[in-house]
Parts: C-alpha cells; structure tokens; sequence
C-alpha cells in the first residue's frame, strides 16, 4: 500500500508540474494558424495584415485568392479577442463580385487587395474608426471603415466602397498598390492625427509613394514620392512608416532588385509624410530577401516607457524566402540589433502589432511548403535574443553546475503537451528542451537521465515523466482531478498579460 501511494504522489506531483509549469518557462512563441490553403472557400491567401482594434480585438486580414496575384481576390478578416491565442469565423469584407463589370472592371476575376488598415484613435466624432484602403486590379484605389472594429463595414447599396483613385494616382502611374501593410496615425508635432499609408507604383520604373488624410479619412491625398528609372541602383517598391519619437516618419523599403548592395532601401520624412528628406538610400545591414517586410513601434519614452523600442519583421535569408526573423532597433531606426529567428523555414510576407508594451505579434506567410498557411505568433519582448547554450549537458538551469537542482527545474518546466515554442540557445535547455528540437518529449527526460547518472545525481522522479504521455485531454482531466482530490487551486495556463 506504501509502494501505491508514492506512486500516486508521484504522479500527481507531474500532473501538478504539467499544469503549473508555463508560469517557469521562458523565451517561447505561441504560434497559432489562421489562414491555411484549400480552407474555407479559397485556394490560397496570401498579403497578411493586422491592427489592434480600439476595443482589444486583434484584426487579421488577408488576400484570399482563387489563384495568383491576377486572379480571382476577395479580402477577408478573422478576429481574435483574446490576444490571438484563437481566432474566429472567416469574415469578408471586400468582395470582388461587387465589381465585375462595374465601371469599366472586368466582368470576371477581379483581384482586390493591398488592404491597408489604419486605426484613428484621435477622431474626436469617432474614435477608433478603422479605414482600410485598398486596391483593385493594382490599379485602382478605394477606401471603407468600420466603426464597430470590423465587425461591419461602409460600403454602398451595391456592396462597393468609395473610390479614391483621382485624389491619390498620378495618371502617369501603372501598377498601384497600398500596403501592403498596417498604416499609421501620426501622435506628434503639427502632423498629429494624420493617417499614413505607405503604398508604391510604377512608372516606367519602380517607386514608393505616401497617401495620407488630415480629416480623418475624409478626404485622402498623395504625399511623399520617389520614382526610380528601371536601372537606378535603388528602386523602392512595398514599403512600411513607422513615426519616430522626435516627430519625423520612417520608411523602410522593398529594393526591387536595384544593384545597390542588400534588398533593402530607408528614406526619412520630416513634414509627416509629405515629403521625403532625401531620396531612399541603400539599407544593406538588413539582410532579407526581395519581399514585402514590416516595422513597428513597441515603446516610446515621451509616452512615459523607459525605452525606445521598433521592431522589424522580415525573412532572415538573403537569398530565399525563408526563416522569419525578428529585429530591434532601441537608437530609433539608426541601428538594428537582437536578431531573433522565431520560425524556421519557408517565410514570406509579414505584419507586426503592438498587443501591449511588453508583447508583441506576427502575421507572417509560412507553410511546410511557401504559401500554404498564413501564421500569428505572439511573444514577449524580453524573450528575444535569447542567450547562448552553456555547452554542459545535463545543466537545465544553466548555472554551471550538474546537479539535483537541475533535476527539479526539468520537473517545474515539463509540459510535454504544450504548444509552445523556444527561441534556441539557453532558453530551449531551460524549458527542458535539451535535444533541441523545438519541444519537449519524453527523449529530454531519457536525454536528462542520462546526463544525470553520469553526474553521479539522484534521477528519482524521472521515472513517472518518461511513461508514454496521454491524450491531452485525458491528462488534463486526470490532472485537475487529482488536484481537485489535494484541494489543491491550479491554474491551467498563465495569462499573457502575467506570464
């Protein structure tokens, strides 16, 4: 009967560990699918975007296509209110339908998309209005809000929004896209209010250009430009603004394969947008492939945080469209540093949102194969850059030292049914991860032991670990259960806002 109750207590003691352990892990991505091929009525999506709405609600759009960039697009939307830890129905808010053969459109397989939403806290009639502008067939540009953050939006009798092209295209202009990425509202100097959208065009070459609105979406109008020749060193393409904290906007550049060094190109605005201060120059130090990239701002110190913080989102691949990978610049843009890989393998186009000033998330493109899904991942800042692995096997706790103590911190971090995820280096061995491969399993435990006998330590307690894990819905009942037979309050997972 003794034998039987340590047993029990044993794994009882696991369960326990297994529920309370996420409050001990460090360094970890939560990645949730929102988008995926083949589902819900479209073959492919593709150009992630995402705003905070005034209410919390995290707002996920994206172009859902029949085919390729020609093809049949409506935009949609899914809504997390739980800081994207789940996501809800698929919504659609521009349908192509709408258009066909409407004023000079095909009547068949119009592509809208390069949605760009921008969130206006500073309306004072209506605060937290959501104007999304947006494209059809690259080449015409329209616009629609939501003033019940997304849930409905302003369209006509016949489903269409308001057309902007005259206000915002010269009629030199080709290829027109807005985005395709969050805009931005500017909060200084004599600009403040102001509505941002980085959009680009061709003409003849490639250039980036800024469409933005002082009346709070009102009217809209052209601002900043930069046209390139198609053999300038340089040629600026999708683009993403950020406002620094010294009143003027930022712009980080797509290079469309210019022969200046690196795929990237920055210009600065002093006048809110209006204009740039000089042409795009080269931005070699961001090593991405050609493609659509994102930036953001975390923190601020005139709004009361004890740093400046931008965070850049974009492949890490020079070459290929691979390993999203994060950045951060704390000298407002003047130098990158923490470059965090947070998804290995195929990665393309991205958007960044603030969830509050210590965590952030992601949208990016990804899939076993480029394309086939559209994932958010959401993390704390202090989790990036993570420190490098000490190199002593068995030292979980990464205090230099094999011994008992590394045994308990495995046992308060093992949840091998977690969905999370570690960002390398130290981090994975703290979260028991000591192979490396991204999770937490039962070869750890046998990996631990090993380490452990060879350290001369005590591996009692491994033992119940290492027998094959149930279903998680099995455990987590059998677990809560038993706690609730202890009396024991346990709380099944940390809240993002207490991790």
């Amino acid at each position: 009967m003794r034998f039987v109750n340590t047993q029990l207590l044993s794994l009882l003691a696991v369960a326990a560990a297994l529920l309370v352990g996420a409050t001990n892990i460090r360094a970890e991505i939560v990645k949730r699918l929102v988008f995926e091929s083949g589902q819900e009525g479209y073959n492919i999506y593709r150009i992630p975007t995402i705003v905070k709405a005034a209410n919390g609600d995290l707002l996920a759009f994206a172009e859902a296509r029949s085919g390729g960039d020609a093809s049949e697009i409506d935009i949609v939307m899914k809504r997390s209110s739980d800081n994207g830890d789940s996501w809800g129905q698929l919504q659609v808010v521009i349908e192509n339908d709408r258009y066909r053969g409407w004023d000079g459109l095909p009547t068949t397989d119009v592509t809208a998309g390069n949605q760009s939403p921008v969130v206006d806290h500073l309306d004072p009639l209506h605060p937290g209005r959501i104007w999304m502008p947006f494209t059809l067939e690259n080449d015409r540009v329209f616009v629609t809000y939501s003033d019940d953050h997304g849930a409905t939006w302003r369209l006509d009798n016949a489903g269409r929004a308001r057309e902007i092209t005259p206000d915002v295209k010269l009629d030199s202009w080709g290829w027109y896209a807005t985005g395709p990425v969050h805009g931005i509202q500017l909060t200084r100097g004599e600009s403040r209010g102001r509505l941002i959208v980085p959009s680009d065009h061709r003409a003849g070459g490639w250039g980036a250009h800024v469409v933005y609105s002082d009346d709070h979406g009102a009217t809209w109008e052209l601002g900043a430009i930069d046209t390139r020749d198609s053999t300038d060193s340089v040629r600026p393409n999708e683009n993403t603004a950020v406002e620094l904290v010294d009143g003027r906007v930022y712009f980080n550049a797509r290079d469309q394969n210019g022969s200046a060094p690196g795929n990237r190109a920055v210009a600065y605005s002093s006048d809110g947008g209006a204009s740039y201060d000089e042409p795009f120059t080269p931005a070699p130090e961001f090593v991405t492939p050609v493609v659509q990239n994102s930036v953001m701002r975390l923190r601020a110190t005139d709004m009361g945080d004890s740093e400046n913080v931008l965070l850049y989102s974009g492949p890490g691949q020079a070459g290929s469209r691979n390993d999203m990978t994060i950045r951060v610049s704390f000298d407002e843009s003047a130098t990158w540093v923490k470059h965090t890989l947070i998804h290995a393998g195929p990665s393309a186009y991205s958007d960044l949102v603030a969830i509050d000033s210590d965590h952030f998330g992601v949208l990016w493109e990804a899939g076993d194969s480029l394309y086939e899904q559209i994932l958010f991942g959401y993390m704390a800042f202090d989790d990036l850059d993570p420190i490098g692995f000490n190199g002593i096997d068995g030292d979980v706790n990464q205090d230099g030292v094999v011994n008992i103590d590394d045994l308990n911190h495995f046992i308060s971090v093992w949840s091998p049914v977690s969905d999370k995820e570690f960002l390398g280096g130290a981090d994975n061995y703290l979260n028991g991860d000591l192979n490396f491969d991204n999770r937490q399993d039962v070869s750890d435990a046998a990996l631990l032991r090993r380490h452990l006998l060879q350290a001369g330590v005590s591996t009692s307690g491994l033992e119940a670990l290492m027998r094959p894990v149930p279903e998680p819905s099995t455990l987590l009942l059998g677990a809560l259960s038993s706690c609730y037979l202890l009396g024991s309050k346990v709380s099944t997972r940390a809240s993002l806002s207490d991790p």
